[in-house]
């Protein structure tokens, strides 16, 4: 397996989270509501099914964003301890959180600060790929859950991103190769979801190590509505993302006109743009 350098000594700078936090920006936290309720839909659930829950009690959402599926989760267990830890708060909500919900102020690429093998359930959705060395930050959630417990992850491999299976024109990739390059240089990884069936293996740790890999129809032409709906979230998500880096990233060679160039083939109706998303359930050994 081969994955970029995670040095601990290294001290190149993390890539900041592109977008405006949740807490911010309603729009974001709207649109990571959305996203949630996609990905619910399709699972047909909060998490993948069948899991053997037994006993929960505590339960631990790593990068909360909107807070939606902390949420939930306290609501699908009113007997659980739900924490949601995060950079940023939990965006103001109209209706209180559940009592059973606390949110605590966390940097994940620090030392985390919770006793090994706490938590019944551990869960993150694209946190791991914006983090500097995110594939030591994985592995450091495998000590978090207990032994029976079960660690919930998703995360994307954008390097796998294709036009109907082919190749993208030379102007999307070009921003897509761009975008990967610079976030590499921070140690963070956006093709993280790949990797994580052999990490978790590799870990001895699990005894039960399910992936599930979606090809995710951006284009949305998908003949399943669940992944359409999904696909078209993550679309969104690349303009949104695409023009914040065309703002941001333009010292670095990522310039607007590159942006644009991808924004006009992703959403070209002609186009069946799709890449990969990983969905990892896997069960720590008793």
């Amino acid at each position: 397996m081969t994955t970029p350098a995670n040095d601990a000594n290294d001290q190149t700078p993390r890539i900041d989270y592109i977008l405006e936090a949740a807490a911010v920006k309603q729009v974001e936290s709207e649109r990571l509501d959305d996203l949630h309720n996609a990905m619910t839909t399709y699972l047909g659930g909060l998490l993948p099914s069948p899991l053997e829950l037994g006993d929960t009690r505590k339960i631990l959402e790593l990068g909360s964003g909107s807070g939606a599926w902390a949420i939930q989760a306290a609501c699908e267990f009113p007997d659980a301890e739900v924490l949601a830890v995060d950079l940023n708060p939990l965006p103001t909500r109209s209706k209180p959180l559940p009592p059973n919900l606390t949110f605590q102020k966390v940097d994940l690429t620090e030392t985390l600060p919770f006793e090994k093998e706490t938590f019944d359930i551990v869960h993150a959705r694209f946190v791991m790929m914006h983090l500097a060395h995110g594939h030591e930050v994985f592995r450091k959630c495998f000590d978090l859950v207990r032994p029976g417990g079960w660690l919930v992850v998703e995360e994307p491999d954008l390097g796998a991103m294709a036009d109907g299976g082919k190749a993208l024109p030379p102007k999307a990739a070009e921003f897509l190769q761009q975008f990967i390059k610079i976030m590499h240089s921070r140690n963070a990884d956006p093709t993280v979801g790949k990797y994580m069936e052999q990490m978790l293996k590799d870990s001895e740790l699990f005894d039960v190590v399910n992936i599930k890999k979606l090809c995710l129809p951006y284009s949305q032409k998908s003949n399943d509505p669940n992944e359409n709906a999904i696909g078209g979230v993550f679309r969104r998500t690349l303009l949104i993302t695409s023009t914040a880096a065309g703002e941001r990233l333009a010292s670095e060679g990522l310039t607007e006109a590159i942006a644009r160039n991808f924004i006009e083939v992703l959403y070209d109706e002609e186009r069946s743009i799709t890449s990969h998303l990983y969905f990892s359930w896997s069960r720590k050994r008793a």
